[in-house]
């Protein structure tokens, strides 16, 4: 992530790349083969950023920048404690142009980390007696539109319809989310173009991938027991990761399990306390440069797994 941003600050901010490279190849070779994260962020954040002018506007005004960080809740553990340690000793010494901005859901280690220098703001939902949260709704509402083309005010009155709300009372309310979704939109078909150059034969991949879908009821694992499921997950982790490494090297990461407090509250937020119905205990993720190898992964691969093309997690860390 820290070397992704530093891509990204090489094109944002004039005087980086000078001030980044001005230390050395040699230092930033060091840094960036070091298990200290501290030391990769001192090389490519902290000195460079230290040593030059503050970006400014068209009209020669300083602005401010923002690090956006989403969903560090869903980072593979030993990469979150590195981040965790990032934005704990790290971020708040950087110059005051840079706002940090963090999103994550309830994670005690994660709100300890970021109370250390930081004043985090928690939102918690209820969702035993609010089930039919409003953001919930609307996230699977957005799902049914594929494009950005629907009507926002149609959108809004369907909000309101299934969640109880007084007509009207959403009224422009939610177009404040047609700019971030166009962006999103416009970066990842960005990508696609790409890929489309890359290789011609892409849209035929994709169209031969055929798309199975099964019924809620249906993906469910076959113990109630949240212990028997965990007992489970660790040898499908032990068996399915060494065959994940054999074949793809370091582009198949192998997280731990996913922690136990936190897929208890999954249960209890997202499936209502249904234990059967959690699936991502184990959980893997295997990265590729081209579609080419996500498709030949596809054909791999028996369970539900992550298969990532790198220019879309760049993409999604952009947006």
């Amino acid at each position: 992530i820290i070397l992704s941003m530093s891509g990204m600050l090489e094109i944002t901010i004039p005087g980086y790349t000078k001030a980044l490279h001005s230390q050395g190849d040699a230092v930033l070779q060091e840094a960036k083969s070091s298990d200290d994260p501290m030391e990769l962020f001192k090389v490519f954040f902290l000195t460079p950023l230290s040593e030059i002018d503050p970006p400014k506007d068209s009209n020669g005004n300083p602005k401010r920048m923002m690090a956006f960080f989403d969903a560090v809740d869903e980072m593979i553990c030993k990469e979150m404690n590195k981040m965790l340690i990032l934005l704990r000793d790290g971020f708040p010494y950087l110059p005051s142009f840079i706002l940090l901005f963090v999103t994550s859901r309830r994670n005690d280690n994660i709100l300890s980390a970021l109370s250390a220098k930081h004043k985090p703001v928690e939102l918690r939902v209820d969702s035993n007696e609010q089930q039919h949260d409003i953001l919930t709704m609307l996230y699977r509402i957005a799902q049914e539109h594929g494009d950005t083309s629907f009507s926002w005010e149609n959108l809004e009155r369907e909000v309101e319809s299934k969640a109880g709300l007084p007509k009207g009372s959403l009224n422009e309310k939610l177009h404040q989310l047609e700019a971030p979704l166009v962006a999103s939109k416009r970066v990842y078909d960005k990508v696609l173009v790409a890929e489309r150059k890359k290789d011609s034969s892409f849209d035929e991949m994709v169209d031969s991938i055929p798309m199975i879908k099964s019924l809620h009821s249906q993906l469910t694992q076959p113990s109630n027991n949240l212990d028997t499921t965990y007992a489970q997950a660790r040898v499908v982790k032990e068996a399915m990761g060494k065959h994940f490494k054999d074949r793809w090297g370091d582009a198949a990461i192998i997280p731990e399990l996913k922690d136990r407090a936190d897929a208890e509250r999954k249960i209890e937020d997202k499936y209502f306390g249904k234990k059967n119905e959690i699936k991502d205990i184990f959980r893997c993720t295997i990265k590729f440069s081209s579609f080419k190898g996500v498709f030949e992964g596809w054909k791999f691969h028996i369970f539900e797994i992550q298969l990532h093309l790198n220019a879309i997690l760049v993409a999604k860390e952009e947006v």
